[in-house]
């Protein structure tokens, strides 16, 4: 009886290898006519079927400082028993290899109406948009805290107050900027969060790697840098595109000219940030000036 048993499940096993190895090649010589795309989505498509354990990459925008590299546990690729769990009276089960077919043709689908990186007109569109919520943060936490159309002086700039955070002694331009930064991020996140979730990362943690050509997605906090919003490959942000860094102004002299002397701390971090690399520098968001490089 066992024996029977046995020969049906090898039967079984056979039909449903020779299904997924067909429909496997079919997808990547489907992918070979997008050449540029293959070295992309080859890597996923091998691991969507996989079962156990995956930790993401640390982009999209609730990736705040995720940085551990993605791993994962026996793949069905590798091992299609992993896949094809026996039944209490020994036959394959095979809907667990169907769904992971499901699994590999539906990451094959969405990642090939995925962009690499965003294009021009994305672009434009984030950072107009990064400009606006800056505009609005600004507007909104110096109504609530001056009422409408005010905005604080140089004296209120230096005033010592608790920190919103922390609740250490601050001064109020740290304050306003603290509390300015959560404003403009949940209007990204309202904004641009379900529009570009594969490309755009909130405050992702970099640091050194000597493993890697350069900075990577790191859960360490010392010598590390998180700037604000980052533009990256899709699904990746160990790749940059563009790097973003709102920047509250609240003395006169830095709001027209905030990349000026007077803020050195400003400066160097910005610095700092345009050794994550990508096409330009880093763009310091300003609501008085927009983008600025």
């Amino acid at each position: 009886m066992l024996d029977a048993v046995r020969v049906q499940a090898r039967r079984q096993l056979h039909s449903h290898m020779t299904s997924w190895l067909d429909l496997f090649l079919g997808m990547l010589a489907l992918l070979r006519h997008s050449t540029r795309r293959f070295s992309l989505v080859l890597p996923l498509l091998l691991t969507a079927c996989a079962i156990g354990t995956f930790q993401g990459t640390g982009s999209g925008w609730t990736g705040r400082g995720h940085g551990v590299p993605s791993h994962y546990a026996q793949s069905c690729t590798t091992h299609m028993l992993a896949c094809t769990p026996v039944g209490a009276s020994g036959e394959l089960i095979a809907p667990t290899v169907t769904s992971g077919v499901v699994r590999a043709v539906e990451t094959l689908e969405a990642l090939l109406t995925l962009k690499e990186f965003l294009d021009e007109a994305d672009i434009k569109l984030v950072e107009d948009t990064l400009v606006k919520c800056a505009r609005e943060a600004d507007s909104k936490i110096n109504k609530k805290e001056y009422g409408e159309g005010k905005y604080p002086d140089d004296a209120e700039c230096d005033r010592v107050v608790r920190h919103p955070v922390t609740k250490k002694p601050t001064k109020q331009a740290i304050a306003l900027g603290v509390l300015k930064h959560e404003a403009a991020f949940a209007c990204v996140e309202r904004e641009l969060g379900n529009r570009f979730p594969d490309h755009l990362s909130r405050e992702p943690r970099y640091g050194k790697d000597p493993s890697a050509e350069g900075p990577s997605l790191t859960h360490r906090k010392l010598d590390s840098l998180v700037p604000d919003i980052v533009l990256h490959l899709v699904r990746n942000a160990n790749k940059v595109q563009f790097v973003y860094d709102f920047y509250f102004p609240c003395k006169l002299a830095n709001k027209s000219n905030p990349r000026g002397t007077d803020d050195m701390v400003v400066r160097g971090k910005q610095e700092k940030y345009d050794s994550l690399g990508g096409e330009k520098k880093t763009a310091l968001v300003t609501p008085q000036l927009g983008i600025s490089r």
